[in-house]
């Protein structure tokens, strides 16, 4: 995030907050990246609030949607990217063959779907795991293996499904755009 975003969001939407004004203690707590630590942001936040910022390379280790709802969330959306470049259906291909980008609107649909699919349980565990900083590393284990028994669900040789594609590097995907 740069900094006239920072500043853009706490003129729109910090400011703008019900409680904004009140007398009713608040406190926003923000990452230690470059644009929620300048003058103008300390200074917006401090004059109605308190700033708290979590120090450098800690915040997946206290952010709850860091430790759960992202992962389970970005989870869910490759797998939608992985059924639309197996589906040879989904897609089509310019006069010089080369395979359409996943349109707009169907990325829009495999965001929406990817967040229903979060549960209220995996938003609860990211709390709870959040609150207990110890947890046993073996759960976190566990999870790995559930997430990658979620390839079972997947064609029975993807290689083949994929063998028209002529990708020879990942720096060769240009991504999700539609053109």
């Amino acid at each position: 995030m740069k900094e006239n975003v920072m500043e853009e969001w706490i003129e729109e939407v910090w400011l703008q907050r019900a409680n904004h004004g009140t007398s009713e203690e608040t406190a926003l707590i923000l990452d230690s990246a470059k644009c929620h630590l300048t003058d103008k942001a300390k200074a917006a936040v401090n004059a109605t609030a308190k700033m708290a910022v979590i120090p450098g390379g800690l915040t997946k280790k206290t952010s709850t949607l860091d430790i759960s709802v992202n992962k389970s969330f970005k989870n869910k959306l490759q797998t939608q990217w992985e059924q639309w470049m197996i589906d040879t259906n989904s897609y089509t291909y310019t006069k010089s063959g080369q395979m359409r980008h996943a349109t707009y609107l169907e990325v829009c649909n495999w965001i929406i779907k990817s967040w229903k699919e979060v549960t209220p349980t995996c938003i609860m565990n990211g709390f709870r795991k959040s609150l207990n900083a110890d947890a046993d590393e073996d759960e976190e284990e566990e999870n790995l293996d559930n997430e990658l028994s979620d390839f079972e669900s997947l064609p029975g040789n993807i290689l083949d499904a994929l063998d028209h594609f002529n990708f020879i590097s990942d720096k060769e995907f240009e991504g999700l755009t539609d053109q």
